[in-house]
């Protein structure tokens, strides 16, 4: 699994490279993007989520989808230990809420994305989970967490008929929201 991981993101990562050269030949502009996307929010956000998370970034990049602007901005995690829906949704809030806020406050990017204020729409964000050694969890353990287009996915490493890891758990960003809330408020009465 982690060759396989491994093999991915080269190839993604190959394809970013090329891409962006081209991209820089049409439009010098771009590169400026990069470097504020790499050095200020890719900066904090991953720094951040590191020391109060524990989340490794292994991808981050954005999207046009065939337009003139970025359409989207995504980000990759590897997290290094066993959690439960209630903590796995806990993550996902956490580096979408982050990454968010961060790419709306950095003013010289609004220029690049295709919409401002960005939303739930413009993010996607994946962690994959794995024990403390970097192998990989059982099959009916959590092993993938999605964040895309508001809507938070949980996977675990069982295959479904398909093929495919099994998604046990979807739910939009609202209702993740309120499930934190609530437990938030639960806890803080509990220790009262």
């Amino acid at each position: 699994m982690r060759y396989f991981l491994f093999v991915i993101l080269t190839v993604l990562t190959s394809n970013c490279v090329k891409d962006s050269q081209i991209m820089y030949q049409r439009n010098p502009e771009w590169e400026l993007a990069d470097k504020i996307y790499d050095g200020e929010i890719g900066k904090k956000v991953f720094c951040q989520l590191k020391k109060e998370k524990k989340l490794h970034v292994c991808e981050s990049g954005w999207d046009l989808r065939s337009k003139e602007k970025i359409q989207v901005m995504h980000c990759g995690f590897f997290y290094f230990d066993e959690i439960d829906i209630a903590q796995a949704r806990e993550l996902l809030l956490a580096a979408g809420n982050l990454y968010l806020a961060t790419i709306n406050e950095n003013e010289r990017m609004r220029p690049f994305l295709e919409n401002y204020p960005f939303t739930l729409e413009n993010i996607e964000i994946c962690i994959f989970l794995q024990n403390r050694d970097g192998s990989k969890l059982s099959p009916e353990k959590l092993c993938i967490l999605s964040f895309t287009k508001g809507i938070l996915r949980y996977e675990i490493g069982a295959l479904d008929s398909k093929g495919y890891l099994t998604e046990i758990c979807e739910e939009k960003y609202d209702e993740a929201m309120q499930k934190i809330t609530t437990s938030s408020t639960r806890q803080s009465k509990d220790i009262l």
